[in-house]
């Protein structure tokens, strides 16, 4: 388990609760990773220690929300804090993979997490040469879905109009082919308001 101290912790938190609040999250949720900063750093205990010797229930008894304790347990256990990273990557100025129909902050940070990869480039290299299946979440539709996206928005030089028939990105068509589990959940309102046809 990690030791970060109790500022480290209290100002990470107080990080994910601007970030929550960008993005228009539910102002309870906002509040609970604030007042969960709060009650850290003004424990005199040390949080990792006690989510390590006595798990949520300990971080429970200090004033923590069941929710909120089993999230600091398993970011102190696991040395990683998904939520603050797929935040960090839909806020980030240069991230160039949002412009991607059908990926949301969530892949788009997991993408980078696993392959390194911030650029549309990048991101094309990786899908033909099949590094983006070892993405959580890539299957093959959702792979080939991606490749038109990102032929057409970076060689539009090769569409020539009347040659090629619009790609339309029908992001419902896993689902009805009955592989509706290769679509990450939390991405699919993303994907539904991202569908565009591109010519």
């Amino acid at each position: 388990m990690t030791h970060l101290s109790n500022e480290t912790i209290s100002r990470t938190l107080e990080r994910v609760a601007e970030l929550l609040e960008l993005d228009g999250a539910n102002p309870k949720r906002v509040q609970a990773h604030r007042q969960s900063a709060r009650v850290i750093r003004r424990c005199p205990r040390a949080i990792a220690a006690v989510a390590d010797e006595e798990g949520v229930e300990g971080l429970h008894q200090l004033g923590l929300g069941y929710l909120m304790g089993g999230l600091v347990t398993d970011w102190l256990r696991s040395e990683d804090l998904p939520l603050l990273r797929t935040l960090e990557a839909a806020h980030h100025p240069g991230c160039q993979l949002l412009r991607v129909p059908g990926i949301g902050p969530r892949l788009a940070a997991e993408i980078k997490h696993a392959l390194g990869v911030e650029s549309l480039s990048q991101l094309e290299q990786v899908a033909r040469d099949g590094r983006l299946s070892q993405v959580c979440g890539f299957g093959p539709r959702r792979i080939a879905l991606v490749r038109s996206a990102l032929d057409a928005m970076l060689h539009p030089e090769g569409r020539v109009s009347g040659c090629h028939p619009p790609v339309q990105l029908d992001l419902e068509m896993p689902r009805r082919a009955g592989i509706a589990s290769s679509l990450d959940p939390e991405d699919e309102p993303e994907l539904a308001q991202a569908t565009p046809k591109l010519h």
